[in-house]
């Protein structure tokens, strides 16, 4: 949530995160890894 918000779209990003966790935990955790490296 913080690094997100720094980007500015923490809503956005939040929302595509919740989704992702309840369909596929693993695409999540990709999605995690990629938004951290930026």
């Amino acid at each position: 949530g913080a690094i997100l918000k720094q980007n500015g779209k923490a809503g956005d990003a939040e929302r595509m995160f919740i989704q992702a966790k309840f369909f596929a935990p693993e695409a999540a955790k990709a999605l995690v890894d990629i938004y951290a490296q930026r």
